[in-house]
């Protein structure tokens, strides 16, 4: 499976750093959406009572399944949009790299989830950023040539989960160094030229890009220091 191939899928850092900012404890029920291949669910399992790793790909649950035996561990084909759970069920809710996939009804999902947490709850959001607001239109013209998603900056995170209801918001940034753009695209399963024209696209960037970006060009690559949030809000008691 060549997502599992993609650095920030299981790099041990990024995990370690979203699971820092969650403060589980071992009678957590916990519920991870968008959960993938299960990297999420699979770092926490042995912090947590119980958790139930959603995801509205088939496949993408499959291959969870398929690797791992993590008994405290439940994974169903759903989507955020619509959450079969009654409300205040789960201690947090994870949501790693999942909300720019959702092009309609974002406001819906983020609000399930807040209806599924129990008073005094958490949850733990991370997504990929541009490094800042210049560089925000060749982000959004690099990533469609690959892929329908949403841009969000930090601003965008915060608003979205006020929206949402979650009080106590707090962001935390992190870099993933010296990142291999031709081997992101490569494991997205890119057609050749519009893999060769996103490259491209670093390369033409102006000074100011290839600075915040850190970028390093060799004879056939780029590469570049990609920024994340961590965000966690908190469900008022």
């Amino acid at each position: 499976m060549l997502y599992n191939r993609q650095r920030w899928v299981t790099n041990r850092s990024y995990l370690e750093d979203f699971i820092k900012c969650s403060n589980f404890q071992k009678s957590d029920k916990v519920l991870d959406v968008g959960t993938g291949t299960g990297a999420v669910a699979k770092a926490i399992a042995s912090l947590v009572n119980s958790i139930v790793a959603i995801d509205i790909s088939e496949s993408m649950l499959n291959i969870a399944v398929q690797n791992g035996d993590l008994l405290n561990i439940l994974y169903q084909n759903m989507d955020v949009r619509k959450l079969y759970f009654a409300p205040e069920t789960f201690d947090k809710v994870t949501a790693r790299m999942v909300f720019h996939h959702i092009l309609e009804g974002r406001n819906k999902a983020i609000r399930e989830c807040y209806r599924v947490l129990r008073k005094g709850g958490i949850l733990i959001f991370s997504e990929g950023v541009p490094p800042d607001e210049r560089v925000k239109p060749r982000y959004e013209a690099i990533f469609k040539l690959k892929e329908p998603r949403v841009t969000f900056m930090p601003k965008d995170i915060v608003y979205l989960l006020r929206l949402g209801g979650f009080k106590n918001i707090r962001l935390r940034s992190r870099w993933m160094r010296n990142m291999s753009v031709r081997k992101w695209l490569e494991n997205s399963c890119i057609d050749n030229e519009n893999l060769e024209r996103i490259i491209q696209l670093h390369k033409e960037g102006d000074d100011h890009f290839k600075q915040v970006y850190n970028m390093r060009v060799t004879s056939n690559d780029v590469y570049i220091d990609w920024k994340f949030i961590i965000a966690t809000g908190m469900k008022p008691n």
